[in-house]
């Protein structure tokens, strides 16, 4: 996944492409993230797992770059891993 850049008070959404995750086996895909392990991003950065979309705006003290790891995975042992980095600018 590309590197994001994105600004504090303005809604962001984006929406992970699923056609770029192939299960070898055709099984079904879930997607999670270590959005919750980050505290500037915790209170407002959300993903579904539904839509897969990551979407939220950012406060003023979210300023900063970071490293979102995204965990993309089937029912049984299939992971697969992808690291973006999120700037968020004032």
């Amino acid at each position: 996944m590309e590197d994001l850049e994105i600004y504090t008070q303005k809604m962001f959404e984006y929406k992970v492409q699923m056609s770029n995750y192939v299960d070898p086996a055709n099984q079904p895909l879930f997607i999670s993230s270590n959005i919750e392990s980050i505290p500037a991003l915790a209170g407002w950065l959300k993903l579904s797992e539904v839509t897969w979309s990551l979407y939220g705006v950012p406060p003023a003290s979210a300023v900063g770059t970071y490293t979102i790891t995204l965990t993309i995975y089937d029912e049984f042992t299939g992971v697969m891993t992808d690291d973006f980095k999120l700037k968020i600018l004032a």
